[in-house]
């Protein structure tokens, strides 16, 4: 089967081709949502040092 025609011809389920490209995506999609959570955590994290860090400062120029 060419390129063309497993494009127009998708896989069965019976072939495996939907449950495999099913968990695929739910794999990319549940390891995005985990970069996202770590991300937001981090940016957290920076934020409540950077604030730490300017209340030093004021304190200091005070």
């Amino acid at each position: 089967m060419s390129v063309a025609e497993s494009i127009v011809h998708l896989p069965s389920w019976e072939d495996g081709g939907y449950g495999y490209t099913f968990f695929i995506l739910a794999v990319m999609w549940s390891l995005a949502f985990i970069v996202i959570n770590l991300l937001k955590k981090s940016e957290k994290k920076q934020r409540k040092l950077e604030k730490e860090l300017y209340v030093e400062e004021s304190k200091r120029r005070d």
